[in-house]
């Protein structure tokens, strides 16, 4: 039988249905699935680009493929109804309600997709592969990360991130990503996010220095904020995370950039003292 992905660990339903693609392998996976959810393989592709929503009917058929448990089923009937949603409160609300959901332990669980035994530079390798004149040549990869890696380095992040599943290589020997989107949040251990941030944040440093205005953008507001209301605060940034990543991503693109989101008391508690 079958094993399809952990429904817990996404914040996206097409991202979530990419991945149960993948499960059926390499014999016409996109029909198969299709056929199991009886829709045709046109609505099904439109699903999994966001453009068309499943039907209770297919939620219930895809409940049925993936032996979801209720819990399962509250949540990806939740998934689903955040795509369709467009108020910003509702949007919210459902997320709080997938966050309730969500096993406690699915952040640090044993064989998640991305762990801290990978570099940062395979996380840029991941969305490299996009680049309109990507080599999967060690020496080309370090070259365009401006040598922050070794070629060594390069060559063995591709390696691992092959024999994890992350990427493949297609029928005309190029690299891809096997999978669609990785959602640090809850497909990381925490140790991984640290890293990761931590590097970025590095390289931020180097940007705001060495990179041309024209280059980058660096915003930042100081305000004061009920702490009560960071849930709703921390929904909105994800939302504008997902709609930016819809709006600007584009395969055969010529840069991969990094963008990232700081937000932090810059106060103690008044019951603290320095």
């Amino acid at each position: 039988m079958p094993r399809y992905p952990e429904i817990h660990a996404y914040d996206s339903f097409p991202a979530y249905l990419a991945d149960c693609v993948v499960v059926f392998g390499d014999d016409s996976p996109k029909t198969r699935l299709a056929l199991a959810l009886r829709v045709t393989r046109p609505f099904l592709s439109m699903m999994l680009a966001g453009r068309r929503q499943p039907s209770f009917a297919v939620l219930f058929r895809l409940a049925e493929l993936a032996a979801w448990g209720p819990a399962e089923v509250e949540y990806g009937f939740a998934l689903a109804a955040a795509e369709r949603c467009r108020d910003r409160a509702d949007r919210a609300s459902l997320a709080r309600r997938m966050e309730r959901l969500r096993p406690a332990a699915a952040s640090d669980a044993p064989g998640a997709p991305l762990d801290p035994t990978l570099p940062w530079c395979a996380f840029a390798i991941l969305e490299m592969v996009d680049l309109a004149d990507f080599s999967a040549d060690p020496a080309w990869i370090a070259a365009r990360l401006g040598r922050d890696v070794t070629a060594a380095e390069a060559e063995s992040a591709t390696n691992d991130l092959l024999g994890r599943g992350l990427l493949a290589r297609n029928d005309h020997g190029q690299l891809v990503r096997a999978r669609h989107e990785l959602g640090t949040s809850h497909n990381i251990p925490s140790r991984a996010i640290r890293s990761l941030h931590r590097e970025m944040l590095r390289k931020a440093r180097h940007a705001l220095e060495n990179r041309p205005v024209k280059e980058r953008t660096f915003l930042g507001h100081i305000l004061t904020i009920d702490s009560a209301r960071l849930p709703e605060a921390q929904a909105q940034f994800s939302d504008f995370l997902a709609n930016f990543s819809a709006a600007m991503n584009q395969p055969g693109g010529d840069q991969t950039y990094h963008l990232g989101l700081q937000f932090f008391s810059l106060t103690s508690h008044g019951d603290q003292h320095a």
